[in-house]
């Protein structure tokens, strides 16, 4: 598989809503971003589906708008806010309730080391300050294909 067909691979899985990492054949390293080579040992990698929800931490969190989301966008994405009220399709970011008055842009790091920027939810982030664990809710790509997004809500711990 060529580097062009292992993007192309996480992408599709994106656009459906499947969140799926790169590991070395050899070593069995993570590699994020996904890549054709391990930046470990330079074998080749595969994607691979968790075989269980994909958790991780808060770093940071810092509070957007959403008239500042929307700027952020010609097509008025709110990749950096938002909620999907459907829970079934692949979260693009463009559904966004704009009654609240914040969504929240956090640095999450997902279980193996990988991390991302993601969405969350004000009312979540009341529950889920920088350290708490959360759950990766949805993930999808932007209408124009321009930007990965991804949502996160707080792990609900028994």
């Amino acid at each position: 598989m060529t580097r062009r067909d292992i993007i192309s691979e996480f992408e599709a899985n994106l656009r459906r809503g499947v969140f799926c990492i790169t590991q070395c054949d050899s070593c069995k390293k993570t590699v994020w971003p996904p890549s054709e080579f391990c930046n470990a040992c330079m074998g080749d990698t595969s994607l691979k589906m968790p075989d269980n929800m994909i958790t991780g931490r808060i770093i940071e969190c810092a509070g957007i708008t959403p008239d500042i989301a929307h700027a952020k966008n010609k097509d008025g994405a709110c990749s950096m806010g938002g909620s999907d009220a459907s829970g079934d399709a692949p979260y693009d970011g463009t559904s966004h309730n704009i009654d609240r008055t914040r969504s929240y842009l956090c640095l999450v790091e997902l279980e193996g080391g990988i991390r991302l920027m993601a969405c969350m939810d004000e009312d979540d982030t009341l529950f889920a300050p920088p350290g708490s664990p959360v759950v990766l809710a949805r993930c999808g790509i932007n209408k124009d294909g321009s930007e990965y997004v991804f949502k996160i809500r707080p792990l609900q711990q028994d």
